[in-house]
């Protein structure tokens, strides 16, 4: 399991109580990538690749799940960040 960084400089945004990030990334099943942000709630997946891409969050550290190898938009969105 890598540890994976982002390809693109992540834009921010508010919105009301959340702020969201967006980061490119791509790896493979069980990578796990660290978002600059704290308190993660909630995350949308969007693949660039023909791939389902699931995940879970723990500690602020997300893991990818997947059946092979992917690349994807992924839109955290947190409390503080």
């Amino acid at each position: 399991m890598a540890a994976l960084t982002q390809t693109n400089t992540p834009s921010r945004h508010v919105l009301g109580d959340y702020v969201v990030r967006h980061y490119d990334l791509s790896g493979n099943n069980g990578d796990t990538f660290t978002p600059e942000q704290v308190g993660v709630a909630f995350l949308t997946i969007t693949p660039t690749t023909a791939i389902a891409v699931g995940a879970t969050v723990t500690n602020d550290v997300i893991t990818f799940v997947t059946a092979g190898a992917w690349a994807a938009r992924v839109a955290v969105f947190s409390r503080r960040g």
